[in-house]
């Protein structure tokens, strides 16, 4: 196909683009302190490398529980750069919200589609409630590096897009699953010695990474894994469900979350007569589909952040769909549902966070606030340097000056797991490999512990009350542990 002509001078468009990167950036600034708790934890670790080079949510302890290492390290340069962490999250959801930007308006020109769908499908990313809430974790840095692969794919630069891959693991280790349909689609389109290519790219990073894991880290799989494989769907809704206990706890954002589903077999419908955009849905849709397929069969619980691949591929897909209705039916009537729902998405994030202060989503048990004025009575009155923690530790961690101490820190659940496991079986001789350099932090000196949600509060020191629009309110007690 020709390409199109461009109706604006280049001074123009660069004004556009930057009056509407200014704008996000500044709807970008109301998520800012009030990320979801394991947003915290991340921020932990970016905080703690950044300053100390230790890998750990608190100097000087390594432990291995950030399951995005890209989105510790990306952060931590900016915390080592002088940005304290919560502006250094904040600027890298910026950035990231530019390069995704770009990366559509590159994509839209190399698979000549209309230029404006860049602007609906980012303002469709960026104001999505479910993908909001994820913010401060990697699911932008997820979405950024996964464009990145279909751009390289459709240039045919199969090296650099190895390593794209390869940086995809390391922002999610779901993103090894990518390589399941870029091979179908490079064996559909007989090019399966360029599938050597990738492959070297690949390797080259995630051995890397794994290599100073398995040295440093003490394992090459995060212990998010092991922590996470533990627990069991939340009162019969797992993954494969969750999205129906979204809808029943948060109706309005779940459905704007979703509604663009409504438009992905029009994004589909396009595949049929250009076969970059076809690329594209193999890559996008292929992996979405995949990953919900890998998570619901090992039952895993309905986190949010666990959709964003799959939302971020409806976003993407769905929002071509609209798009095409704009060039074959109705561009006033097309552009006009796109922007009733991006102002809908947006208004409801907005309000969640202005009014509420808290993400549109969130399964925390109380909030930033809440758990914040926990961290800091501590810091006032409980002079100790660690103490245990049941229950939700990212912001108490964060802000608090003691170490709180749980299996996100203290690494003993592994040494459970691999008890359980049968001398002689394969299982067993991976993980006794896999942990071979294992290091146990010492046991926590301090017999404080602070526990969410306890039963009786007869022998605390302190309790706290926190609720959100999770739940009801629950209990927080501080004390001896016996």
């Amino acid at each position: 196909m020709p390409k199109r002509k461009e109706s604006h001078g280049p001074l123009t468009r660069h004004a556009i683009d930057l009056l509407f990167l200014g704008a996000l950036f500044a709807f970008l600034y109301l998520f800012h302190e009030i990320y979801v708790d394991d947003a915290f934890i991340n921020l932990a670790y970016a905080r703690t490398f950044g300053e100390s080079g230790v890998w750990g949510m608190h100097f000087p302890y390594v432990s291995n529980a950030a399951t995005s290492p890209l989105n510790v390290l990306l952060p931590s340069a900016l915390i080592r750069a002088g940005l304290s962490g919560l502006w250094a999250v904040y600027a890298l959801e910026c950035l990231l919200a530019a390069v995704i930007f770009f990366a559509l308006k590159f994509t839209a020109r190399c698979i000549y589609f209309p230029p404006f769908w860049a602007y609906v499908a980012t303002l469709a990313l960026f104001t999505n409630p479910l993908l909001v809430s994820t913010s401060g974790l990697e699911t932008y840095l997820f979405i950024a590096i996964l464009l990145g692969c279909c751009i390289a794919y459709v240039l045919e630069r199969y090296l650099p897009l190895g390593l794209a891959a390869g940086l995809l693991v390391l922002a999610r280790p779901d993103g090894v699953l990518l390589l399941a349909p870029l091979f179908i689609l490079m064996v559909a389109a007989r090019q399966v010695p360029q599938f050597g290519k990738v492959m070297i790219g690949f390797v080259l990073i995630v051995g890397a990474w794994s290599v100073f894991s398995w040295f440093d880290l003490g394992s090459m799989i995060p212990d998010t894994y092991f922590i996470k494989r533990k627990e069991a769907a939340w009162h019969g809704f797992s993954f494969a469900n969750g999205l129906a206990l979204y809808y029943h706890k948060y109706p309005v954002a779940t459905f704007l979350s979703l509604i663009l589903a409504v438009f992905v077999p029009f994004g589909l419908a396009l595949a049929k007569g250009n076969w970059l955009w076809r690329a594209f849905v193999v890559l996008v849709g292929g992996l979405a589909l995949v990953q919900y397929i890998a998570y619901g069969l090992l039952n895993l619980p309905p986190y949010h952040w666990y959709y964003g691949i799959l939302i971020g591929a409806v976003v993407l897909i769905g929002s071509a769909g609209l798009v095409a209705m704009a060039e074959r039916v109705s561009r006033r009537v097309a552009l006009g549902l796109a922007a009733a729902i991006i102002f809908a998405g947006a208004a409801t994030c907005a309000e969640a966070a202005i009014v509420r202060r808290q993400m549109p989503i969130t399964t925390n048990l109380g909030t930033i606030a809440q758990y914040r004025a926990i961290a800091d009575w501590m810091n006032a009155h409980i002079p100790i340097d660690e103490f245990k923690i049941a229950g939700e530790l990212g912001v108490i961690q964060y802000y608090g000056r003691a170490d709180a101490v749980n299996n996100f820190s203290d690494r003993r659940i592994l040494l459970d797991l691999l008890h359980r496991l049968r001398h002689g079986s394969p299982g067993k001789w991976l993980a006794d490999m896999n942990f071979a350099h294992l290091a146990m932090r010492p046991h926590v000196a301090s017999d404080y512990l602070l526990e969410e949600n306890c039963k009786t509060s007869a022998d605390a020191i302190k309790t706290w009350t926190t609720s959100s629009s999770w739940n009801d309110s629950i209990t927080w007690c501080l004390r001896h542990e016996k």
